[in-house]
């Protein structure tokens, strides 16, 4: 099942951005750590295709490191520069300073750096860190940046640009993993189901995360994910009249923990 999600904002800055490209030196992309595949859009790798690229992976501190550096590993070996941040606490930060300081400017003293992203993977704290000041908004939610914005950091020029999502997305798991990363919308998909396949990858890729984080019993795993989920919510108080367990409750818990690094250092997707 496909699925559309592209407000109007998203279209107009697709529209927008093919002719800035002739006065930017450098693309700049964001992509959630925990999924690098998942959260690069293929419209921007288009729109970007010739202009030198870096792309930095963000949220660095809540994905699998071994995992990640096999991502750096495999995005240099294509010709892109390619760093891990967490634009948060700052780490990663001056190396992606120096990559962009390294490009030559067109006729000018200091290079234009364009920063895509698709929506929540963390663009405008980077921008707020870079600039050293809270130069574009922040949430925990996706469609904060709704126009384009330049933002002075010193030694180069950014163009902040609001999160691109593709026109629609076809694979199934993408659109599971872009939900359980927050880049959807939570009002945009059936939480219990993320909620059971973040399970189900949990218990064969990180076994054990789950029985410790929610003090689930590890046989009951085998009984599938709809019998971890009930337990998980009678365990931690999501409870309905009657003694129901509340599997919305405590899927959206889940996701949380996930999104939060509670669960642990996790990566969605490996290379």
């Amino acid at each position: 099942m496909a699925h559309s999600w592209y407000p109007g904002h998203m279209a107009k800055t697709v529209k927008e951005i093919k002719p800035l490209l002739k006065i930017i030196d450098v693309v700049i992309e964001l992509v959630d750590a925990r999924a690098p595949m998942s959260s690069s859009n293929p419209l921007l790798g288009e729109i970007s295709s010739r202009k030198p690229s870096i792309v930095l992976l963000n949220k660095a501190d809540l994905a699998d490191q071994h995992r990640t550096e096999l991502w750096l590993r495999n995005i240099r070996g294509s010709g892109r520069k390619a760093f891990a941040t967490n634009a948060e606490d700052g780490t990663g930060i001056s190396n992606a300073m120096r990559a962009i300081s390294a490009v030559e400017g067109n006729a000018r003293t200091r290079p234009r750096a364009l920063i895509v992203g698709m929506p929540n993977v963390g663009k405008s704290s980077l921008i707020n860190r870079l600039a050293k000041k809270a130069s574009a908004k922040t949430g925990d939610k996706p469609g904060i940046t709704r126009s384009k914005q330049w933002i002075d950091i010193g030694n180069a020029e950014l163009l902040d640009t609001p999160g691109i999502m593709p026109l629609r997305v076809d694979d199934p798991l993408v659109w599971f993993k872009l939900c359980a990363l927050g880049i959807i919308g939570d009002d945009l998909f059936e939480k219990e189901k993320v909620a059971r396949d973040l399970l189900e990858q949990l218990s064969m890729e990180y076994p054990g995360f789950i029985a410790e984080r929610y003090s689930v019993t590890e046989s009951l795993q085998h009984e599938g994910q709809h019998a971890v989920l009930e337990e998980i919510a009678l365990k931690k108080g999501c409870i309905m009249r009657g003694g129901i367990p509340d599997l919305e409750k405590a899927s959206l818990m889940v996701i949380k923990d996930f999104r939060s690094g509670r669960i642990g250092r996790i990566s969605l997707e490996s290379v």
